[in-house]
């Protein structure tokens, strides 16, 4: 099963980068500011800049943008925004079984309403004997997230999968985990609109965003397909077509209709309202993309890559990078204040 939906039409618009630009980074960032331009657009027009943000699910528009970066240890790294430090979790995966297994397991971050903290996800492994390894998956509140105090953990046990992507929930307190099989965990009183678990994919689902009431969501698979629950419509995926690169991530736009996807090579495809203002599909990389986020307002979204660098596109401003920061541990997400 490539895409899905609960309810809501097949309206989506896709729109591809074709150009090839090979672009010097600035402190490992690097901005690209061009026209929208749609898949079947024969051109586009390119000027060059830096910067780095994040999409907040529940449409909160700021003027003053800022996000934070996540790298897979934990650490988080402010740019015009908190500063939240890193984690009391440990993001160590316990007893690796053979030593080639990442011995880091935080995986995402996703802004708590007002903007003035996060939840965190982990999703540690526990491999031990002989047996199929054990997956559970955490919520930790770093800054203000609502009445749970910072610090305070969530957690599901004995999961089926890996979790791998984090919605926070603008009702109520808590957030959303999505494991790769497509089952969705809802944690501190988000409330649950379905799941694929249990359902045969063709892919294994690799993140989530929520709609900007916080009620409904939506599950990307790296294959493309899009699987949309409660509110969220399904407004056309990319399974079915060729990419280049798996899907790593999605974001949504401030007011719900539309989203995009980003594959680890850097190329977007978006779909319903969101706007293409351009990817990194033809730059060459340092490391894979990782996550795309939208600029608080939906006029443009950065993309962020395994080594801190960052790629903006559109209005997104450029507030820095990660690049340098880390030695050994990669970046795995990004969050904008809001």
């Amino acid at each position: 099963m490539s895409g899905w939906r609960v309810r809501g039409g097949r309206a989506g618009t896709v729109a591809a980068l074709l150009a090839g630009v090979l672009i010097s980074s600035v402190a490992g960032a690097a901005v690209i500011r061009s026209a929208a331009t749609a898949a079947t657009s024969s051109s586009s027009t390119w000027g060059v800049s830096c910067a780095h943000a994040a999409a907040d699910p529940r449409g909160v528009v700021q003027a003053d943008p800022g996000f934070w970066l996540l790298t897979a240890s934990g650490q988080t790294y402010p740019f015009n925004a908190l500063a939240l430090g890193a984690t009391n979790e440990s993001c160590i995966n316990p007893t690796p079984r053979t030593g080639t297994e990442s011995p880091w397991s935080c995986f995402g971050l996703s802004t708590a309403p007002g903007g003035q903290g996060v939840w965190l996800g982990d999703g540690p492994t526990s491999y031990e004997g002989v047996g199929s390894p054990t997956y559970s998956g955490v919520i930790s509140s770093m800054g203000t997230t609502g009445q749970i105090a910072s610090g305070s953990s969530l957690s599901v046990h004995n999961v089926n999968a890996l979790i791998v992507g984090i919605a926070s929930a603008s009702k109520g307190e808590g957030a959303w985990l999505t494991g790769a099989d497509g089952g969705v965990y809802a944690l501190g009183g988000a409330p649950f609109f379905g799941s694929m678990g249990n359902t045969l994919l063709n892919a294994p689902v690799v993140g989530m965003a929520a709609t900007p009431d916080g009620m409904g969501y939506w599950l990307a698979a790296s294959d493309g397909g899009i699987f949309s629950f409660g509110d969220a419509w399904f407004l056309g995926s990319m399974a079915d077509r060729h990419l280049n690169q798996p899907i790593v991530g999605m974001a949504a736009t401030p007011d719900g209709k539309g989203y995009w996807e980003v594959a680890a090579d850097g190329g977007v495809f978006s779909f319903g309202d969101a706007q293409f203002h351009g990817s990194a599909s033809s730059i060459r990389l340092n490391g894979p993309v990782v996550g795309i986020a939208a600029n608080p307002d939906g006029s443009g979204y950065w993309l962020v890559a395994s080594d801190g660098g960052v790629f903006a596109y559109g209005d997104a401003p450029f507030l820095g990078s990660g690049v340098g920061r880390e030695s050994g541990i990669p970046f795995v997400d990004i969050a904008s204040r809001g």
